[in-house]
């Protein structure tokens, strides 16, 4: 489930991911990724990580002005 999580969060489908790690129905990996994760899969790919350049152009505006 940690190699799911790694792909959504990449932006890889939920139907591609569940297939990609062994599921046959989206369903089925919905409901084991839940109970895995402790949260649907939906909310994995919302919190995707910001682009390092977004985070250094913070960096860059509080510590060097």
């Amino acid at each position: 489930m940690r190699i799911a999580r790694d792909l959504l969060i990449g932006g890889a489908k939920p139907s591609t991911v569940a297939r990609r790690v062994g599921y046959a129905h989206l369903p089925t990996f919905s409901a084991a990724f839940s109970r895995f994760h402790g949260s649907h899969h939906a909310s994995t790919r919302r919190a995707r990580p910001r682009p390092l350049s977004s985070v250094l152009r913070g960096w860059v505006i509080r510590y060097c002005s």
